[in-house]
């Protein structure tokens, strides 16, 4: 009988690890086989092999174990990296080989097409007046992009929020989002101030050559009419949406805020201490091992010293895999986010005491979304991120928390929600208050049938998000 691991493993060059992993790959290419009606054939060698048991029937369980192997392709490719770079290393390349070929091979099965070819998709959002709203994104192929070649859950909902105004963030003009992935954030909002009169500049940002160039193909894609400035191997990206909407798209490594934390005298201790990259960072990820490097040309890099404390709105979605993000994240929020030190203690001294977040009480919704728009009317800066809550990473929330309040960032609102939570709840206060300047009463009714019909089609999610608001 074979042994269950209580958690996922995890890959290291150590052989009981090795064998847990593999025993692991096998456990789930036995729940593919089922799936697929295969129910008598032969099974690997498992009784001498721990395993962590997942169930790939429970659609978050599946987002789990997506996520897990993908985090076991990276530490395997860290791995044989290293060898490369050792040759005296007395390591079986062969066994990390196979480590990556069947966790890729699972990972196209459990993602489908999407998991090995770049596609483009069209992701259905809504603006405040419930008029139905169509994003087009290119995602680029898992063995292209890694992780990020996917649109996750919370992309979804903070770019609903976004684009259904929830907050008005049109009063801040200068914008930044942080491992963009596909985009989705980034493009949102984008579109929803491309309506607003007053100056914006947005810049989004990723490591990856390949997601940068997808999420360039996607703004081409939603604004084609838009004036054009492209030079990739120089200046980067830019394009201008409008006279108003300049948009910049530009590669950035939060792990570079290290060298600023010991040679830049103006940060302060709280964002002093160095944050060792994660042992699978796409840093380390040897160009002989990489399809990376032969993707395209790199892109311009964000120049962290000159943009000190100059975004008034910064924003992030699903960053936290693994404790050392969890640990960078509040140091390059603190170097990049404006200092408005006069308006944010007139706005926090303004509210009732205990009005906002206390995120050790562990109760949700925490703080009060009504100072939100007074936060936002008043200019403060802010940084707004949405992470899911996934079994596997609690460490990496509790962390992230934990820094961010040491670091000086205070939560004003804080909730969970799953997204189809978000979608019922939105649906709900619409039809409880609804005010919106429409004379077409007809239009009106299929507004809203049009968000019943996609609270009907969406699949059953159980995952949980949390959405923070932190000055």
């Amino acid at each position: 009988m074979s042994i269950n691991l209580l958690i996922p493993p995890k890959l290291t060059a150590d052989i009981s690890d090795i064998q847990n992993v593999a025993g692991t790959l096998a456990y789930i290419k036995i729940q593919l086989g089922k799936q697929r009606g295969l129910k008598n054939q032969t099974q690997p060698d498992l009784p001498t092999l721990k395993h962590y048991p997942w169930d790939l029937d429970d659609s978050t369980e599946k987002a789990w174990c997506i996520d897990w192997l993908q985090q076991i392709t990276k530490s395997a490719s860290k791995i044989l990296s290293n060898s490369y770079m050792s040759p005296d290393t007395k390591l079986n390349t062969d066994d990390f080989e196979n480590l990556i070929s069947d966790s890729s091979q699972i990972i196209s099965e459990l993602c489908g097409e999407g998991a090995s070819n770049a596609k483009q998709v069209c992701i259905n959002l809504w603006d405040y007046n419930a008029d139905p709203v169509s994003l087009y994104i290119h995602e680029p192929s898992f063995q292209e992009a890694d992780l990020g070649s996917k649109t996750w859950g919370s992309s979804i909902l903070l770019s609903r929020l976004i684009s259904r105004k929830t907050f008005d963030f049109s009063n801040y003009s200068k914008y930044i989002e942080l491992g963009s992935g596909t985009g989705l954030c980034g493009i949102s909002l984008i579109n929803t101030l491309d309506k607003e009169s007053s100056f914006s500049d947005i810049t989004i940002t990723d490591f990856l050559d390949p997601l940068l160039d997808s999420i360039s193909k996607s703004i081409h894609a939603n604004f084609p009419s838009s004036t054009k400035n492209n030079n990739l191997d120089t200046s980067g990206f830019s394009k201008s949406i409008n006279s108003n909407l300049l948009v910049h798209i530009e590669k950035f490594d939060w792990f570079s805020i290290n060298q600023l934390a010991s040679n830049v005298s103006h940060l302060d201790s709280s964002t002093q201490g160095f944050v060792t990259p994660p042992t699978a960072n796409y840093l380390d990820i040897s160009p002989n091992f990489s399809s990376l490097a032969t993707i395209t040309p790199s892109f311009k890099q964000l120049d962290v010293q000159k943009n000190l404390n100059s975004f008034d709105l910064i924003i992030a979605s699903d960053v936290l895999y693994e404790v050392e993000h969890a640990l960078i994240i509040p140091q390059v929020v603190r170097h990049l986010l404006s200092k408005r030190p006069q308006q944010r203690t007139s706005f926090i001294d303004s509210l009732p005491i205990n009005s906002y977040s206390d995120l050790q009480s562990q109760k949700f919704p925490c703080g009060n979304h009504k100072y939100i728009n007074q936060l936002t009317n008043h200019k403060i800066p802010l940084f707004l991120i949405v992470a899911p809550l996934r079994k596997t990473h609690w460490t990496e929330i509790s962390t992230f928390e934990a820094k961010m309040t040491e670091s000086g960032f205070i939560c004003i609102y804080c909730f969970d929600t799953t997204i189809n939570q978000d979608l019922e709840n939105w649906r709900s206060r619409l039809k409880d208050s609804y005010s919106f300047d429409k004379k077409d009463k007809n239009e009106v009714n299929l507004n809203f049938q049009n968000i019943d019909n996609a609270i009907q089609n969406i699949s059953p999610d159980e995952q949980v998000y949390r959405t923070y608001f932190w000055i």
